[in-house]
C-alpha cells in the first residue's frame, strides 16, 4: 500500500543507482548457469532491459526494471524461452498498454 505524506515525511531519502558492473556479471553468471553458450545473446538482453528501463526513468513511469528483469531474463533466454514471452513475461508485464506500445519501439531501435 502507498504510505501517506506524513508517513513519508518521516523519511530522508537517498537515491541509489543500480551497479552496472554488478549486473552485467549476474546477467553473464544467469545466461551461462542455465547452458547458455553465446554470452552476446545475454549482452544483447541486458541492452535491451537497460534501454527500456532507460525510458521508463525519462518518462516517470512508476514501475521498476530493476537488475532481476536482466538476470531472470537471461536465465530464461539460455533455457530456450523465445525474446517475444520472456518480453512479455518480464519487461511489460507491469505496463499499460501505452507503455508497453512504447517499449516495443525502443527495443526495436535497441536492436537495430
Amino acid at each position: 500500500n502507498a504510505l501517506d505524506g506524513a508517513t513519508l515525511d518521516r523519511f530522508y531519502v537517498i537515491d541509489v543507482e543500480y551497479d552496472l558492473d554488478l549486473e552485467l556479471r549476474l546477467t553473464l553468471q544467469a545466461y551461462s548457469d542455465e547452458g547458455g553458450e553465446d554470452q552476446n545473446k545475454a549482452i544483447q538482453w541486458l541492452t535491451s532491459v537497460r534501454a527500456v528501463r532507460a525510458h521508463a526513468v525519462a518518462q516517470k513511469w512508476q514501475v521498476v526494471i530493476s537488475p532481476r528483469a536482466s538476470i531472470s531474463g537471461a536465465a530464461l533466454l539460455a533455457a530456450g524461452e523465445s525474446e517475444q514471452d520472456i518480453n512479455a513475461g518480464i519487461l511489460f508485464k507491469h505496463l499499460n498498454e501505452d507503455q508497453a506500445t512504447q517499449a516495443k519501439r525502443v527495443l526495436s531501435g535497441a536492436q537495430a
